[in-house]
């Protein structure tokens, strides 16, 4: 069965695949096809990271992460992860490194997360998220013992998160 596209986003196509197997069994399987995405690891004094609280509500909570974002048409995923560290943070950069890429949730959807992390901050005045509808959005440096702490206590659930703050401790 060729893939039958189901609906369409502007960020997402979903589509219904049904999957032969060698022993002659079928399955129906769900693609959530989007496109590729940024994270930036925000390192601040060397030693500090940068994170945002906003709510989810796919889980229906609050959840402290890394800024992420889309790639928007014509932008290098570097331009990208420098305008969501300001647009999440109001900091921004000129030293950005390429950390990893990889697959966000791969049994079901075809999205990359490309992962960088910043280095010599600079605070700007102008907030891009005053503008924006997601208003509700907190802001916090945090140091490496409470970073350990939030990943031992299940506090940074977030999967791109945990990824980059362990990055981050590794080092």
């Amino acid at each position: 069965m060729k893939p039958v596209k189901i609906n369409s986003r502007k960020l997402v196509e979903i589509y219904l695949k049904e999957l032969k197997f060698s022993d002659k069994s079928e399955v129906h399987h769900i693609l959530f096809s989007q496109p590729e995405s940024v994270a930036i690891l925000p390192i601040f004094d060397k030693d500090k990271v940068i994170m945002v609280k906003q709510f989810r509500y796919a889980i229906n909570e609050y959840s402290w992460e890394i800024p992420a974002g889309g790639i928007q048409e014509k932008e290098s995923p570097e331009k990208a992860a420098m305008r969501e560290l300001f647009e999440e943070t109001g900091y921004k950069t000129s030293e950005i490194n390429y950390v990893c890429s990889f697959y966000l949730s791969n049994s079901i959807s075809d999205e990359k997360m490309n992962l960088y992390e910043a280095r010599d901050l600079l605070k700007h005045e102008t907030h891009a998220y005053s503008e924006l509808l997601e208003t509700d959005i907190q802001i916090k440096i945090f140091e490496a013992n409470e970073l350990q702490n939030m990943l031992d206590n299940n506090i940074i659930t977030d999967a791109t998160t945990i990824i980059a703050i362990q990055h981050f401790l590794a080092k």
